[in-house]
């Protein structure tokens, strides 16, 4: 017996169609909650706390499904598991909590080792939040504290778990991105391709300082000004802890459009106790040589000016010095040859748009990497405008 073929067009009008028949029993829904006659505003406030149950209601089936597949045994990854314990545990997304029944599974032969749930892998479950409850609560923290992403949430009508739930899932998250980073990091980088229009893109290596917290002995005197707390704890009050502002390490590239506009930028960043090295140099100079794999023709330019505009509220996405005339950009170590008779032909049009001095070709980079970083290029930036390599720097 043959399989009848369902074309594209179908799937669509038969969606539409759903679409419609929703919206309709959407309507019922929402006179039978506020009435025929309330007015728009709290209609629409109904609306959408109507399809958040919906959505809540569905994701739960759907979830209920899932963990209902899985038999005694499954395979993961080339290992056999055999059913361990049932359980009841509560999980999170964007329109409320999901109450799910499922298994742990064992590995077979294996007696008190760890446990797996398939049906967290198979849904693509992230510390106990749907796929997109994590990726809102990873955005959210990078850009901010959770107190602003809750709150953002909340302004879009979402139901997400409490403030200290969402807190411990974007630590949780975080910590696990970054030790899967250096597996995860080449793959995404081959995948990773130039922008359409990019003639050039300019790099930003730097130190800034950040506020660190450190611990502090009970009794001790804070190092620092606080403010004095005058509402008592509701909760465990936290460890003391000192603010001292450590340097970290930032890095920048940006791709730029013959006219100079950014098309893209990628950004690094390393904590004051990790390895620059490792962190910011040696991801930024691996994506540097893969859009130069990518794109030959592509021109780096060098100039002095403020790095990472965004987050760490600098100025261009460019190169800040420190103030030390006559000192390797990265000691022994990173280079980037330059040749100054091999200009960038639109050189004069980017630098009319840039302000800054003209792009420069690269046409060799060595990768090694010392310890120990100087990110420093002494430029005559008042006279010429442009880079002026320090007397111990490789071109």
């Amino acid at each position: 017996m043959s399989t009848v073929y369902e074309f594209p067009v179908q799937r669509k009008q038969q969606a539409q169609k759903a679409e419609q028949e929703f919206a309709r029993a959407l309507g019922r829904a929402v006179d039978a909650k506020v009435g025929a006659h309330a007015s728009f505003e709290a209609r629409e406030v109904a609306a959408l706390e109507l399809t958040n149950e919906a959505t809540r209601l569905f994701l739960l089936g759907d979830l209920l499904a899932i963990a209902d597949r899985h038999g005694e045994q499954v395979e993961v990854d080339g290992v056999i598991y055999q059913r361990h314990q049932p359980g009841t545990v509560r999980y999170f997304s964007l329109c409320g909590a999901l109450d799910i029944e499922r298994w742990t599974y064992r590995e077979v032969g294996v007696r008190n080792g760890a446990t797996i749930v398939p049906m967290e892998l198979e849904a693509g479950i992230v510390e106990h939040g749907t796929p997109a409850l994590g990726f809102r609560i990873a955005l959210g923290y990078a850009k901010d504290h959770m107190r602003s992403c809750e709150e953002d949430m909340k302004a879009d009508h979402r139901s997400p778990p409490s403030r200290s739930t969402l807190e411990r899932m974007a630590k949780a998250i975080g910590t696990e991105a970054r030790r899967v980073a250096p597996r995860i990091e080449p793959r995404l980088r081959r995948a990773e391709v130039v922008p359409d229009g990019a003639v050039a893109l300019s790099m930003g290596l730097d130190r800034t300082s950040v506020p660190m917290e450190e611990s502090r002995p009970a009794g001790e005197a804070p190092a620092t000004p606080r403010k004095t707390r005058r509402k008592p704890y509701e909760r465990t009050p936290p460890d003391p802890v000192n603010v001292n502002y450590r340097m970290a390490y930032v890095g920048t590239i940006t791709f730029h459009d013959v006219h100079g506009d950014e098309l893209g930028t990628r950004f690094y960043t390393a904590a004051a106790h990790e390895s620059p090295t490792e962190r910011v140099v040696g991801p930024l100079m691996a994506d540097l040589r893969q859009a130069l794999r990518q794109a030959p023709g592509l021109h780096i330019l060098q100039h002095r000016g403020l790095v990472l505009a965004d987050p760490l509220g600098a100025g261009d996405a460019l190169v800040q010095a420190d103030a030390k005339h006559d000192a390797e950009f990265v000691r022994n170590g990173l280079r980037l040859g330059h040749h100054r008779r091999r200009q960038l032909a639109r050189g004069r049009e980017l630098a009319d748009v840039f302000q800054r001095g003209s792009g420069q070709r690269a046409d060799g980079i060595e990768g090694e990497i010392a310890p120990e970083l100087e990110p420093d290029l002494g430029a005559d930036v008042l006279q010429n405008r442009r880079l002026e390599s320090s007397a111990r720097e490789a071109l």
